[in-house]
């Protein structure tokens, strides 16, 4: 697996600040949120639980969102289809930020580029609870040009680049992202 190292080029480095993660956040969630067709509460469904939460459908790429804060980060689940016209509301894959400061446990990441354009990006951190459902597995199973090197505090560390957060093409990516690892784990169910 080979990741490009982008520090150089475009000096990503993740954002870390309690304020610049924030206005991230709110820009992402404002971003994707207003391309949507339809919101509604609906109960979520994840390995162990679900919850109750404000879901929006994005019915050109065929996808939903849910945002939110919760204990100690901005919890942002995805999931594919219509939710509203399915039985199964499970969630995909989450892109998670902490409140403030880096993370490394949680999978999602806001990096500030050259020109201080803002990035969102995650470490490959997936869940499934299942064999073969894991990091190394899936940033294996990444395009290589969607990883990169970015400096991410004290070290370097390989992510998954998904694309600018105010881009016209941020919905896009991210259901190309969602869709990736819809692939990837029922891939990985047939192992």
């Amino acid at each position: 697996m080979e990741a490009h190292d982008v520090t150089s080029k475009y000096g990503l480095m993740t954002l870390s600040g309690k304020a610049e993660i924030a206005d991230a956040q709110a820009i992402l969630s404002e971003e994707m949120t207003r391309r949507c067709d339809r919101r509604e509460e609906i109960q979520l469904g994840f390995q162990g639980g679900g919850l109750p939460a404000e879901v929006c459908w994005n019915s050109k790429f065929d996808f939903w969102m849910a945002f939110r804060s919760v204990k100690n980060r901005y919890w942002s689940a995805f999931g594919t289809g219509n939710p509203f016209e399915h039985d199964s509301k499970s969630i995909v894959v989450e892109i998670n930020f902490p409140f403030h400061g880096i993370n490394r446990h949680i999978g999602g990441l806001f990096l500030r580029g050259t020109g201080d354009k803002i990035y969102l990006g995650h470490r490959g951190r997936i869940g499934g609870g299942r064999r073969g459902i894991g990091k190394k597995a899936f940033l294996e199973s990444m395009d290589t040009k969607r990883l990169v090197i970015v400096n991410d505090g004290d070290r370097k560390s390989m992510v998954v680049l998904i694309g600018a957060i105010d881009s016209e093409e941020i919905d896009n990516r991210v259901a190309s992202f969602v869709y990736g690892v819809a692939r990837f784990k029922m891939n990985a169910v047939g192992q």
